[in-house]
This record gives C-alpha cells, sequence and structure tokens, in this order.
C-alpha cells in the first residue's frame, strides 16, 4: 500500500475510532510473510502485552518512552488486557532466560522488547518459541525465507533526523566546524552520522565535521575526552549518539560553553534536575517517537490490521522520528533558525530531500563521505 493512501486511512481510523492519541501510525512495508489472521486478538479475546527492558523505568528516556507507548494502547484499547514491565536493569545474563519464561508461561499475547543489545536474545526466543508473538522496537531482524513470521520489528529513520540536527549544528556554528560522538562505528550509528553530515552539508557547503567514536555506549570520561578535543579543533556543536556516556559530551558542553546534541529521547529531561547547566548545554535531540510506534503497532495487533514477519521503518512524515522542540530549544535557537528547520523538516517529509542512509552502503563511499567534510 502507498504510504500516502496508507497514512490517509489511518487518519480516517483515528477520527471515528479515537485512535488518535497513539500519534502518527507506522507506515508499513508490504509484508513479506505472515497475514493480520496472525494477531493474537483479532478474535475480541484479551490481549495481554508484557514489555522487556535492557534497563530500568525512571530513566527519563527509552525504558520511560517504550512504557508510556504500551501504557496508552492499554488506555486506547479495551481488548488490552494484562501489562506489565520487566526490568532488566543492564544484565547481559538476564534477557534469555527472562524470555523463555515469559514464553513458556502462555500468559503473554505479546512479548514487546528491543534494542540492538537485546537483539541476539530475541532471535534465541523467538526461534524456540514461534508461537509467541514479539514485538521488537529499535532492531530489525532477518525475515528472510519466511524467517521469524511471530515477530515484527520497528525502526525509526534515525538518518532522516540526523540530518535536521546536522543543519541545525551548522545554522548554529559560529566557527563552521561541528562535531560527532559515537558509541561504536555499526552500520546503525554510522547512519545518524551520514544524516548529520548531509544535513550540516545542506545548509554549509564547506562545513567541516569532526567524528570519533568511543568504543562503547558506557565509557562518559572517554566521551567527554573526545568532545573536549574536538572543541579544541573548533567544533562548537556537537552531536552525542553513544546512549549513556552521551553524559560526558554534555558535561564537557556545559563547562566549555559549546552546544550539543542528544539522540534517541529528550535528553534535556534527563539532566534538567541532577545537572541544570548540561541541560541547557542540549540545543535538541533527535528523538525516535517509539511510544507512539509502539501504542499504533499494539493496537493494530489486537485489531487485526497488523502484518507479522516484516520490518517497518517509520519515517518523518509518518511521525517516527524527530527533533524535541522543548524549552530549551526554544530559548536557544532564534525563531528564524527554527522556521528553517520546520522548512526542511517539509521537504524531507514531502521528498523534495532524499537522506543517504548507511544501512547497505558501501564502505568505500561512506569512507569518503567522512572524508569530504575533514
Amino acid at each position: 500500500m502507498k504510504k500516502k493512501n496508507w497514512l490517509a486511512i489511518l487518519l480516517a481510523l483515528s477520527m471515528t475510532l479515537g485512535l488518535a492519541a497513539c500519534g502518527k501510525a507506522p507506515s508499513a512495508p508490504t509484508p513479506s510473510a505472515g497475514t493480520p489472521d496472525d494477531a493474537p486478538s483479532a478474535s475480541g479475546e484479551s490481549c495481554n502485552v508484557v514489555l522487556v527492558v535492557p534497563n530500568t523505568l525512571g530513566d527519563k528516556a527509552f525504558s520511560d518512552m517504550v512504557w508510556a507507548g504500551v501504557q496508552m494502547a492499554k488506555a486506547q484499547n479495551p481488548q488490552v488486557g494484562n501489562i506489565k514491565c520487566i526490568e532488566l536493569q543492564g544484565d547481559t545474563t538476564t534477557p534469555i532466560p527472562t524470555m523463555t519464561e515469559l514464553a513458556e508461561s502462555k500468559e503473554w499475547d505479546i512479548i514487546v522488547t528491543g534494542t540492538f543489545s537485546l537483539k541476539e536474545s530475541i532471535v534465541t526466543v523467538a526461534e524456540q518459541f514461534p508461537d509467541q508473538k514479539f514485538i521488537i522496537y529499535d532492531a530489525d531482524m532477518d525475515y528472510s525465507n519466511g524467517a521469524f513470521a511471530n515477530c515484527s520489528s520497528f525502526a525509526a529513520l534515525q538518518n532522516e533526523g540526523s540530518f535536521l540536527g546536522g543543519a541545525l549544528a551548522a545554522l548554529m556554528s559560529d566557527t563552521g566546524v561541528v562535531g560527532f560522538v559515537g558509541g561504536k562505528e555499526t552500520s546503525s550509528v554510522s547512519d545518524f552520522l551520514v544524516g548529520y553530515i548531509e544535513g550540516a552539508s545542506y545548509i554549509n557547503p564547506d562545513i567541516v565535521v569532526r567524528s570519533s567514536f568511543i568504543g562503547s555506549f558506557t565509557d562518559t570520561p572517554k566521551a567527554k575526552e573526545l568532545a573536549l578535543a574536538q572543541n579544541a579543533q573548533g567544533a562548537d556543536v556537537i552531536y552525542a549518539v553513544c546512549s549513556g556516556a552521551g553524559a560526558g559530551v554534555y558535561e564537557a558542553a556545559a563547562e566549555n560553553n559549546f552546544w550539543s546534541l542528544g539522540v534517541d529521547s529528550d535528553q534535556s529531561l534527563i539532566f534538567e534536575e541532577t545537572n541544570p547547566t548540561a541541560a541547557k548545554a542540549i540545543l535538541t535531540s533527535v528523538v525516535k517517537n517509539f511510544d507512539t510506534i509502539l501504542c499504533q503497532a499494539i493496537t493494530d495487533a489486537i485489531s487485526g490490521d497488523f502484518q507479522w514477519g516484516v520490518h517497518n521503518a517509520i519515517d518523518l512524515a509518518a511521525g517516527g522520528i524527530g527533533l524535541a522542540e522543548n524549552s530549551y530549544y526554544e530559548a536557544a535557537v532564534p525563531a528564524d533558525i527554527r522556521a528553517q528547520i520546520d522548512e526542511l523538516k517539509g521537504k524531507i517529509e514531502s521528498g523534495e530531500i532524499k537522506v543517504s542512509t548507511a544501512i547497505g552502503m558501501e564502505a568505500s563511499v561512506y569512507e569518503a563521505l567522512k572524508a569530504s567534510v575533514n
């Protein structure tokens, strides 16, 4: 189904069925496997949903966001029965036994879980329990040859959100030099960098983009060290794509009077109480809207309007990703620059601007892109 027709139908449904609070709905590709008949609650029976998060609730970030999506689905749909969140608290030994126990109990119609940190565990358990349904966020699965017909995965197009982040960085930079501190140089993290470079270059063809990788997503001191090194080389806006290690970038920005950009969730909210100076140094964050994505996915799954065995890439136009337009953004970014960002957003949504992706990109092309802004 073409995206415009899909969105039009969903808009009509939200008006007639009161599902608008879930936000814009996922724009799903043509399915390669599975059918709507596979929905666990299409018959009208109660559908129990359990969420498994790799860390803990109360993070004012990803865990809280996805739990909010499950809660929204419960509030919107009488067919959603019991809901529960299990926090793995960063323990890498527990994902497989935890999800195995949930599947064996047969208590939960849908297990919602995700991020690339849990992907291997999800693959193992999903293969072992082909009758257990999984909705997976911020990670993909290999659905070739009909594999994982019991799963449906969702990703937000981070390259499109990062294009806006790069454009904002270039517009706010006084030096013509911006920075990027990544965790590991995976295809996913590189995807952020590709969008960031293209957005910054769109605004300033002569922009310089310094990029460094920590080698982990937890080494906060290393993130701070790399950010300070980039700042010493002129970077006055630095994008942190390194999960929890990003705190080092925000601290460096606050202490050395330059701007930073966050990722995945609204990073300012995390620091506004514990480190308000760091919160103010975050211009905005490139936010993956998994609360609305998961709300809509669960809603569709229980109604039967859903496809299993597919990966869903939710773009900017479908509300999958965007910038956090919070009070910090409004205070730091002049109105004329915010208007330019809004204009660019419209051009991406309309297809006038097409953002490249590192996913599937030839290594030589990726390296050439990085070299072009060094």
